[in-house]
This record gives C-alpha cells, sequence and structure tokens, in this order.
C-alpha cells in the first residue's frame, strides 16, 4: 500500500471516511494502520472514538476465558501504556473526542495511571463520553472464593477512586464487578459522579441484606445484577428511562420505585423458588408506566402472579407496547400472559421464549431439594373474557414452539383475541441452542409439510384471523437465535405473472416468457405454500413495441421484453387475474398498474368475474402523465366498527374514522363526558389514561333497556331520558389513538347485573360521537 501502489484504492479515499472506518476499529487495530504511510499516521491521533481493551492486546493463542496473572498483569500493563500514549499524541483542543472508553483490571497502580491519564485529557480536550469498565478478573459469583475477596477488590478500587477524582468527576458509564463496599461507598460514587449516565452493578453490594439507595440528576440507565441486597429504592432519578433489576433476595419489597417519571424500558430477571412469593407487577413496578417490558425466568417458575384488571394495573400498562417473555419453562400453560394483554390495550409486539436451558439450570435433583426449586413451575389463569378483544396487537413471536396442545390453543386463543394481528412467527428449540447444550430430549416442531399443514389447521379451526403464520427453515442443524427485536420482517413479493406461477408454486421456470396460466397448468395453488402480503405487478403497456413509438410525446424506457407482449397490457393483466385465482389463499393482495384508462373499468369487471371480494381503483398523476392502479383481494374485508347490542356482554367497542379536521382523543373524551353529565350522572375524568367512570345514580330502583330509536332529539333530550329510567350502575369509557384520524372508543362494564343497559347506553353514545366528530363521507 505505499505510494507506488495504483491499486491502493482505500488510501485514496477522503478523510472523513477514513477517519469513519478507523472509529470502528479498537485502539491496537487502528494503531496498526499508521505503518502503512505518513498520511495514515497523521490520522490516528485525531479519531473521535477510542475504545481501549486490555483484553484487546491479549496474543492470539491465549484464551480468553482462561487467562493467568502474569497474562493480566501484561496486558493491563499494554492497556496504561496505550491510554497514556495516544492521549499525548493528540493536539489540546483540536478534535472532539466522542467516546473514551477504557477497560482495565484492579492490579497494582495500572488504574491510577491510567485515570491520571485520561483526567488529563478531559481537563487539556474536549470529551463528550468517558467509560471505565473494571475488572477484578472472576467473571462470575462461582469463581469468588469468599466475602474477603470481594472486601479486598472494592478497597483497590476506593484506592484508586480517590486517587482520580478528576477522571471520575466527568465519567459517564461506570461498570462495575464483585465489589463489597463500606456502608456509604455506592452513595459516595453516585455523588463524585455528576455527569454519570450508565451505571452497572454485577455482584456488588454494601453486605449481605442491605439496601441500596440512589438518587441521581443524569443517570439514565441503571443495571444491577445478582448483587445481594435486600432492597433498591430509587428515590431520585429524574433522567432514568432504562432499568434492568437482575436477581434479588426474597424479603419484603425489594424494588421500590420512587421519582422516575421517564422510566419507560424494565428489564426483571428473577429465579422463582418454592418458597418465594409471586410478583405482582401493578406492586413492582407501581407509579411507573412502561413502554418496553422483558421478564427473564430462567427456565425455572414463574414467578409473576397474573392480576385481574386494575386500576393500577392499567396506570403502569397504560403505555406499554412491547413484551420479551425469557426463557419460560417448558410444558406449562401459557394462558396466564393473557392478563398482559387486557391491562396493555397499546401492546404492538410479544416476545416470548419457551427453553429449559440446561446450561443454566440445577439439574441435580438432591441439590434441587435443598435449594427449595419448584417441581411445579406453571402458574393457572382462567379469568380472561371468552370476548376479550385487542386491537393494536400486530406481531406474535415464539421461541422454542412445538406442536404441544398447550401450544396450539395458546396461539389460537391470541390470534382470536387480536383482531388486527398480522404475523405470528414460530421458531424450533433448535434455533436457540447455545453450542454448549446437549440435545437432551427430542423436538415436536413441525417440519414436513404434512405436519405444517396439519399444525395451521389445528391452530386456525374455529376462528377468523388474517395473520400469517411463519415458521423457521426446514433445517435441524442448531442455528444461532434470531434477535427478538426488532420484529421478524414481513415477506413482501414483488412478482410480474411469468414467473409468479413458477416461483410461488415450485415448478421452476423462467423469469421471461408468458407461459399458460398457474390453473391450466396444474390446478389450485397448495395451502403449504409460502404466503405473501401482495404481488405488484407493472406490466408492459404495448402490444408492439412500433406502437410504442406511435407517440412522439411519449418517452418510453426499456427492452423490449418489459415494455410489449402480444395482447398488450389487457392479456397481460388477464393472465395475472387468472393466476390470481389459483393462488387466492396465499397472497392478501394482487395489485397492477394500468396504462390506459379504458382497460381499467374492462379488468375491474373480470377481477369481479373471477370472484375477487374487494376491488379497488385509483389514479397516479406525475405532471402530464397519468397512470392508474387496480387491486384485488379473495379475502373478505374486516369491519372496522366492532358493535354488538346483545345483553350480558360487558366490553363494547367501536371505531371512529375520518375524524373532521381539529378534533382528537380530548376532544372526544370531553363530549362524552358532557353526554354523561348531561343527565346528572356522576363523571370521574383522567385526562392521563383518557378515560371516564360513569356512575349511575343509586336512588333509581328500576333498570330499564334503552333503544336508540326511541330516544329521538338532542344530545340533552337524550340523555334526560336515560336519567329517568336507568337504575344505579358503574361503567368505564376509555378513548384510544390508533393512528391519525381514527379512535378506538372501550366501554367496560363494572356492574355486570346492569348489562343491557350499559348496552344501550353505550350505542347512544356511539351515535352522538359518530354523528359530532365523523366527517359526512366516511
Amino acid at each position: 500500500m505505499g505510494k507506488g501502489n495504483k491499486d491502493d484504492r482505500l488510501s485514496a479515499l477522503p478523510d472523513d471516511i477514513l477517519f469513519n472506518i478507523l472509529d470502528r476499529l479498537n485502539v491496537p487495530e487502528a494503531a496498526r494502520t499508521s505503518i502503512l504511510s505518513r498520511r495514515w499516521s497523521q490520522l490516528c491521533p485525531k479519531l473521535s472514538r477510542l475504545i481501549i481493551n486490555a483484553l484487546d492486546f491479549l496474543p492470539e493463542v491465549v484464551s480468553r476465558t482462561n487467562i493467568s496473572v502474569d497474562e493480566v498483569v501484561k496486558i493491563n500493563a499494554a492497556a496504561a501504556e496505550a491510554t497514556e500514549s495516544v492521549l499525548a499524541r493528540r493536539n489540546p483542543g483540536e478534535h472532539t473526542i466522542h467516546l473514551l472508553s477504557t477497560t482495565f483490571y484492579l492490579r497494582g497502580d495500572v488504574p491510577i495511571f491510567i485515570g491520571h491519564a485520561v483526567g488529563h485529557a478531559m481537563s487539556t480536550h474536549l470529551v463528550e463520553n468517558v467509560e471505565f469498565s473494571i475488572r477484578t478478573g472472576k467473571d462470575h459469583v462461582a469463581e469468588i472464593e469468599g466475602d474477603d475477596e470481594l472486601v479486598t477488590w472494592a478497597r483497590e478500587f476506593m484506592l484508586f477512586f480517590d486517587a482520580c477524582p478528576n477522571a471520575f468527576g466527568g465519567l459517564t458509564s461506570l461498570d462495575l464487578g464483585n465489589l463489597r463496599f463500606g456502608e456509604s461507598g455506592i452513595s459516595c460514587i453516585l455523588t463524585t459522579c455528576k455527569r454519570l449516565k450508565h451505571l452497572y452493578l454485577y455482584n456488588c453490594d454494601s453486605g449481605d441484606g442491605s439496601t441500596l439507595q440512589v438518587e441521581h440528576a443524569n443517570l439514565s440507565v441503571l443495571c444491577i445484577v445478582n448483587c445481594c441486597l435486600a432492597q433498591v429504592k430509587l428515590n431520585w432519578l429524574p433522567q432514568l428511562t432504562q432499568l434492568a433489576f437482575d436477581g434479588w433476595i426474597e424479603l419484603q419489597d425489594p424494588l421500590v420505585l420512587g421519582h422516575v417519571p421517564l422510566l419507560e424500558a424494565v428489564c426483571l430477571t428473577n429465579v422463582g423458588l418454592s418458597v418465594n412469593k409471586m410478583v405482582k407487577l401493578s406492586t413492582f413496578l407501581s407509579s411507573t408506566s412502561v413502554q418496553d417490558l422483558k421478564l427473564g425466568f430462567c427456565s425455572e417458575k414463574i414467578w409473576v402472579q397474573p392480576e385481574c384488571l386494575t386500576e393500577s394495573l392499567a396506570s403502569v400498562f397504560r403505555q406499554l407496547r412491547f413484551v420479551n417473555l425469557v426463557e419460560l419453562p417448558e410444558g406449562y400453560d401459557l394462558t396466564w400472559t393473557m392478563f398482559i394483554l387486557e391491562a396493555a390495550p397499546f401492546l404492538k409486539e410479544l416476545y416470548m421464549t419457551v427453553w429449559d436451558h440446561v446450561c443454566h439450570m440445577e439439574l441435580d435433583e438432591e441439590k434441587r431439594k435443598k435449594l427449595q426449586y419448584s417441581e411445579n413451575k406453571g402458574v393457572e389463569w382462567g379469568s380472561t373474557a371468552s370476548d376479550f378483544q385487542h386491537h393494536s396487537l400486530v406481531t406474535l413471536v415464539i421461541f422454542g414452539f412445538e406442536s404441544e396442545e398447550y401450544f396450539v390453543s395458546y396461539v389460537k386463543r391470541i390470534m382470536a383475541a387480536a383482531i388486527n394481528l398480522e404475523d405470528v412467527f414460530l421458531y424450533s428449540r433448535l434455533e436457540l441452542e447455545c453450542g454448549k447444550c446437549q440435545d437432551l430430549k427430542p423436538t415436536r416442531f413441525p417440519w414436513t409439510k404434512r405436519q405444517k399443514i396439519s399444525l395451521k389447521k389445528r391452530i386456525t379451526t374455529g376462528i377468523e384471523s388474517f395473520a400469517i403464520i411463519h415458521s423457521s427453515g426446514p433445517s435441524r442443524r442448531p442455528s444461532p437465535p434470531p434477535p427478538p427485536s426488532p420484529a421478524p420482517p414481513r415477506r413482501r413479493c414483488f412478482l410480474p405473472p411469468p414467473i409468479l406461477r413458477n416461483l410461488v408454486g415450485g415448478r421452476g421456470g423462467g423469469a421471461g416468457g408468458r407461459g399458460e396460466s398457474a390453473a391450466a397448468a396444474g390446478g389450485q395453488h397448495d395451502e403449504d405454500s409460502e404466503n405473501f402480503d401482495f404481488c405488484m405487478c407493472n406490466p408492459p403497456f404495448f402490444e408492439s413495441m412500433e406502437e410504442a413509438g406511435l407517440n412522439p410525446k411519449t418517452s418510453c424506457a426499456g427492452t423490449a421484453e418489459e415494455m410489449a407482449c402480444p395482447g398488450g397490457e389487457q392479456a397481460f393483466i388477464t393472465h395475472l387475474i387468472e393466476d390470481s385465482v389459483s393462488f387466492k389463499n396465499s397472497f392478501r393482495w394482487f395489485t397492477s398498474m394500468v396504462g390506459r384508462k379504458a382497460n381499467l373499468k374492462l379488468l375491474a369487471s373480470k377481477v369481479r368475474e373471477a370472484g375477487a371480494s374487494v376491488v379497488k381503483t385509483t389514479e397516479f398523476v406525475q405532471g402530464q402523465t397519468a397512470r392508474w392502479g387496480l387491486a384485488w383481494s379473495f379475502i373478505a374485508p374486516r369491519k372496522n366498527v366492532i358493535r354488538s347490542s346483545t345483553p350480558g356482554k360487558v366490553h363494547h367497542s367501536f371505531m371512529l374514522q375520518g375524524l373532521r379536521r381539529g378534533n382528537g382523543a380530548f376532544q372526544v373524551l370531553k363530549s362524552a363526558e358532557t353526554f354523561f353529565c348531561a343527565s346528572n350522572l356522576s363523571c370521574k375524568t383522567d385526562s392521563l389514561s383518557f378515560s371516564i367512570d360513569v356512575t349511575l345514580p343509586d336512588e333509581q330502583t328500576q333498570a330499564a333497556t334503552l333503544d336508540c330509536d326511541d330516544l329521538p332529539g338532542s344530545v340533552e333530550d337524550n340523555s334526560t331520558k336515560v336519567h329517568s329510567i336507568v337504575t344505579g350502575a358503574s361503567f368505564r369509557i376509555s378513548v384510544f389513538e390508533q393512528m391519525p384520524d381514527t379512535l378506538l372508543i372501550k366501554g367496560s362494564l363494572l356492574n355486570k347485573s346492569l348489562s343491557g343497559t350499559f348496552t344501550s347506553l353505550f350505542s347512544q353514545l356511539e351515535e352522538m360521537l359518530k354523528t359530532e366528530f365523523v366527517s359526512k363521507d366516511r
């Protein structure tokens, strides 16, 4: 890569791109590039990200899992030297350091040497983020020889801490492990590290059964893992957004949440023993409103207590969007998780891993009894209403799925309740093997075509759902687990008709030529073939290239095969319509561009003759050019308004779609409140949760069922008549924003004895709100 090498394209790149490349390397790797040329040697002192890890100086022949004391001393000294060298070569104030991260061991004077170098850099350079990750050489609790060792390491750390106040004063991230501090040790650290944003504590405490009280103005991420603490009190953390609490002693209220107004992501993990009490999330997470919740069970007893829907539980889950249940024990009913859906109306994605991870489990029967592991790991729950519906859940992902009845019934139940569910992803347990696990028992995942067809029928029989069921590939070889978030991508299909039949039908074939229709080639498409969201076609508009050149104002681009075919676009799209009949169960939507408006009406009529249940057309205009779109589906549309007037139901809901400009959830809530208050009914409005608790007067002694047709007139007139004939009942009206200009109105009856009255009142409310807020053209 010398100056005379004409093929050195990397060195020819501008400096900003080379900086971007070097910033992705650790310091030893970036430093090696200095030998390439003078230009490369001048780049390293200007890097914005400096990541120095003692382990990066470990010889390749030495395993990171078994490092000797001598090797630790060597690599620690190398890390200290690299830190001092790379900071000394920088010109003060010339280039901002966006990240300065150092990982080293508590050995001798090395930590203090690194601390002084970092502190000096912070006083002479603009440093945005500084991270210390401090190791003791013991990565797991089981490696600790005793409490005295923890105390010794803590003393070493405090010597380092006291010697480097400048470094710790500007620290933004601190990672500590295997330390037992004095009574005020952790509090002293928090007081000194005023800029601290991230704090990670592993096996750190102030003695068995100690209490950790945390107050900090800037801390945004707090992780507490395997710390022997009786209680964690988060008294005042105004910037805290993420909390991880892994492993706690079974005492009263192990976690107390104080002022944490911004907390939105919570991860709770614990090993449930037979002597442990169940945890109520409404109490554990009280005074919060999380959006992302992860619960870990370590393949042991389920420690979460399912709860009936209460005001406190609804408040905790009112903003919940994502739930991830990790390492649930195998073989136990999953129905208890439905209580989360009931309390979280905005939940969008639900992930769960059902897996007995033997690498992390205690398998010896004698030890399990001695340590009081539970033999029955499941929990029962059966209070979910049969007519319960969830309007927001769109994705369900299950890792470790088996063709067992408890799995099948659970997926069926979710698909029936989540009326807007789009995708169900099912993965085998083999996808989760960590490399150390031995496959102790066979998996019952549906691998074969026949097994998949059977599973699909078992799940979908008796329910209506548009959700697509996906399963992992047929390979039985273990592979790394797919990431739990974000959700696996939805499959899209952009296929013109000539290969629609061949690719989806699995009959081979090429990408060119027309061929005969799928129906003529082999009849109906197999149900078990892969499902797609839509097929999008941009057909050849002309019958020949001569026709394409007739209009001098038309600019045509493309090959002859792309622009022309026998019969033109009318014949081409007709073939697509014929093929769509054979693949109606594999595609949600078929779409095609249409170049001539004269063909649009004829093609739409052919689609209807083919039996499509939905046919849509639209126009695309850009400048002086117009094209038309044709879309059709053989799947019957779902009704947007969900309403029932059947007495006996305790939940009703309907949608307000196409709201008039300037109206939203707040205006609808106030109008509903006016509707009930006009009849002197008691209303308690909660503007934070967008709900109204309505109490009918106790002095009324008769119940009656109202019919909307019997109460003509204004809202005030109707409300007066309502007041005159209904008796004491109590119900809740909630308003949820589904998307712009669309609201979901949900009513829940709290006094089940007067369901008929509640149904009629809710029907009147629906009629009134639609009249007031929905545009007339809807």
